[in-house]
């Protein structure tokens, strides 16, 4: 059974930018309404008075590193359909793993791994209740299933959400509940997501990866309408770039064979 959005709620979390931004476009076009959240005030109001001539938009300022945000932001829109909740927000942090500082350690998993829970946690009581089904989509990336040098930061954290969806999918199937769960995970794209500025050991790292994206990277909009064709077809998993499957099945193939890691 497809699930229903036209009418109903789509919550997004980093929707001010990036693949947040471009999801919540997607969804205004399907005749969807929004809630959206964002840690950057001047942006997301700009989101606000872009879509809000179109569809009904809620809008909250949240740091999703604070559970108290998510559940203050999910109790003003608890009396609307929630069709789709994007646990969407994340950062990048680039360097050599023993390099990056406690901090970037923290922000990164703060931010990608514990507000992508706090998010699902602020919001599911409701969604449980509803008679719909619902779907919770976490942004992961292909770097939940590879490894790369001066990633270890950001692609282990995804590596945990990797598992945390695949372990609340068999939860809810578990409790036969009306909510689903799909793990979108691109590759590079257009974003400001390794922009944030950094000094010491790291920068350059940073600099690198934020210039490859640029460069190289797949436009935003390109994944969200990925996104909606393979959410209409109720998939767990969400691959907007099927040509990096084989470098998946190679990893996997080298771990079975017990060999060295490789790129």
């Amino acid at each position: 059974m497809n699930l229903e959005m036209i009418g109903r709620t789509a919550v997004i979390t980093g929707a001010a930018s990036g693949i947040g931004k471009a999801l919540a476009i997607a969804a205004a076009k399907r005749g969807m309404n929004l809630a959206l959240a964002d840690n950057n005030a001047d942006a997301l109001g700009l989101m606000v008075d872009e879509l809000g001539d179109q569809v009904s938009v809620s809008s909250a300022v949240v740091d999703v590193r604070k559970r108290s945000d998510l559940t203050a932001f999910a109790d003003t829109v608890k009396g609307q359909s929630i069709a789709l909740v994007f646990a969407n927000a994340g950062v990048m942090r680039a360097g050599t793993s023993w390099e990056l500082s406690e901090e970037d350690w923290d922000v990164v998993f703060d931010v990608n791994v514990k507000g992508a829970m706090n998010t699902v946690s602020a919001f599911m009581p409701h969604l449980l209740k509803q008679e719909l089904r619902s779907r919770v989509v976490f942004t992961g990336s292909i770097s939940a299933f590879m490894a790369s040098e001066n990633l270890s930061c950001y692609s282990s954290s995804k590596h945990a959400l990797w598992g945390i969806a695949e372990a609340m999918q068999l939860e809810l199937t578990a409790k036969k509940s009306p909510v689903d769960v799909s793990f979108l995970a691109p590759s590079g794209v257009k974003t400001s997501l390794a922009s944030a500025p950094l000094s010491g050991a790291c920068a350059e790292s940073q600099k690198e990866i934020d210039g490859l994206l640029a460069t190289f990277g797949v436009p935003a909009e390109e994944i969200a309408e990925k996104t909606f064709s393979d959410l209409h077809e109720n998939k767990f998993w969400i691959f907007p770039q099927p040509e990096f499957k084989p470098v998946m099945l190679a990893r996997v193939q080298n771990i079975s064979e017990e060999r060295e890691p490789i790129k």
